[in-house]
C-alpha cells in the first residue's frame, strides 16, 4: 500500500508538472496558443509580460517534474505551485464578469483539481517530515 502511494505522488507531480509546463508554448508562439487555448487576441504591447508568465509557468511545471525524483525539492515547489494557481483560480474568478474572463473558464476546474491533488503530496510530505522528527 505504502508503495503504490509513493507511485501515487510521483504520477501526481509529473502529470500537474506536465500540464502546468504546458503552457509554456505561449512563451514560444503567443499569438498562436492564446487563440487555441483561450480564445483571446494577441496584443503586441503584452509581449513581454505573456512570454514571462508562460515561461515561468514552464520552468514550475518542469520543476514539479524533476521534485517527482528529488524528493528535497517537493515541499517548496507544491507549496509555490498551489499557491500559485490558488492565486490564478481566484483571479479567473473574480474576472468572469469581463468578455474576457470567460475566455479562463477552463483554467478554475482544472487548477482546482490540479491544488487539490498537490495539497495532497504537500500534506503527505509533511506527515513524513513530521515522523521522521519524532
Amino acid at each position: 500500500m505504502k508503495k503504490d502511494f509513493v507511485q501515487s505522488t510521483k504520477w501526481i507531480l509529473i502529470v500537474c508538472g506536465l500540464m502546468t509546463a504546458g503552457l509554456g508554448g505561449i512563451s514560444i508562439l503567443p499569438e498562436l496558443f492564446l487563440d487555441k487555448l483561450f480564445k483571446l487576441d494577441y496584443v503586441r504591447s503584452y509581449d513581454i509580460i505573456i512570454r514571462h508568465w508562460s515561461a515561468s509557468v514552464f520552468i514550475l511545471g518542469v520543476f514539479l517534474v524533476v521534485s517527482a525524483f528529488k524528493i528535497k525539492w517537493r515541499i517548496p515547489l507544491v507549496l509555490f505551485a498551489i499557491l500559485e494557481k490558488a492565486y490564478l483560480v481566484g483571479i479567473c474568478i473574480f474576472s468572469m464578469k469581463y468578455a474576457y474572463g470567460k475566455s479562463f473558464a477552463v483554467v478554475i476546474p482544472l487548477d482546482i483539481l490540479m491544488c487539490l491533488l498537490l495539497a495532497f503530496v504537500l500534506l503527505n510530505e509533511l506527515g513524513k517530515k513530521k515522523r521522521a522528527l519524532e
